[in-house]
């Protein structure tokens, strides 16, 4: 579980990168919103690998492990609420596509998120399978 929280920060910004960078807004308005996200990720991390490295033994599961990525998304969204003033994943729908910041924060972690859920759905279902062929030799 330690790798996925490695692999979180970086493709929220990843994620986040490729958003703003196909945004239409201007460079005054996008400007420290790079920082703003770093910063809340660099939170994240801090309180996601300290909670996971507590817990190391009860995150073996597959189960587990998705509700640790639950957990994680609402860290995440948590600290940008405590940061921003409001909560952006309700505000993300009111703006357009290219003109959503809001959007961008949340969505760009919810992708990341999502990508780690399959990650760990494949890593599981290769599990179940080399268990299955072990069993019937």
């Amino acid at each position: 579980m330690i790798i996925y929280c490695l692999i979180y920060p970086i493709l929220t910004m990843t994620f986040f990168m490729i958003w703003i960078s196909n945004s239409t807004l201007a460079g005054g308005e996008i400007g420290m919103t790079p920082i703003l996200v770093g910063i809340v990720l660099l939170i994240v991390f801090g309180i996601e690998i300290s909670l996971t490295l507590i817990f190391k033994k009860r995150l073996t599961r597959t189960r587990n492990k998705i509700i640790g990525l639950i957990i994680a998304f609402f860290l995440y969204e948590l600290t940008m609420w405590f940061m921003s003033g409001s909560f952006v994943l309700l505000e993300s729908f009111q703006e357009s596509f290219s003109e959503n910041i809001s959007g961008a924060y949340s969505f760009s972690s919810i992708i990341s998120l999502t990508i780690i859920l399959i990650l760990i759905l494949i890593k599981s279902g290769l599990k179940n399978k080399k268990n299955v062929l072990q069993h019937r030799l």
